[in-house]
């Protein structure tokens, strides 16, 4: 009896593990903003905005990154932040330059995921940030294809002076 009772349980629990999985693999678009997991919560990190067009170039102070990345499967390419004194704008553009769509992070130094996304086949998207000195350092873009495919994708990151609140 306690036998069928241990492989009732035991499939019980294989049910329950598989759907949960797949529940959270079926989620193609999603999109996360700034969140950090911790073992309790996810931590929302401030001053990002989503834009459709940037604004004029002329504002722009320094350019951070402006590169072509081609990988196969995963990739990955970086930037070094360092403030001005200030507060300033960061804008980052990610174009995808592929038929297929591709996922990228955007890794700050302290290893918290500032942005999450998926773009859809010759899709980009810009996002423009306010940094200051305390997120000084190595920033990372990490990309990748959910078939493993080649791609190809083009990184333009930008700096300029924040307006005065």
């Amino acid at each position: 009896m306690k036998e069928r009772l241990y492989a009732l349980a035991a499939a019980l629990l294989l049910i329950a593990v598989t759907s949960a999985c797949s529940a959270f693999t079926n989620s193609d678009d999603l999109i996360t903003l700034h969140t950090k997991q911790t073992s309790e919560s996810a931590v929302e990190v401030p001053n990002v905005q989503i834009i459709t067009e940037p604004e004029d170039e002329t504002g722009i102070s320094s350019v951070l990154s402006d590169q072509t990345i081609a990988f196969n499967g995963q990739g990955s390419s970086g930037f070094n932040y360092k403030s001005g004194g200030d507060s300033e704008t960061v804008r980052v553009r990610v174009k995808n330059s592929n038929k297929k769509p591709v996922n990228y992070k955007l890794i700050s130094p302290t290893d918290i995921t500032w942005v999450q996304a998926k773009l859809g086949a010759g899709e980009n998207t810009t996002y423009e940030h306010i940094f200051g000195p305390h997120l000084e350092g190595n920033w990372e873009m990490r990309f990748d294809t959910d078939d493993g495919s080649k791609a190809t994708v083009e990184l333009e990151v930008q700096t300029a002076k924040s307006p005065s609140i």
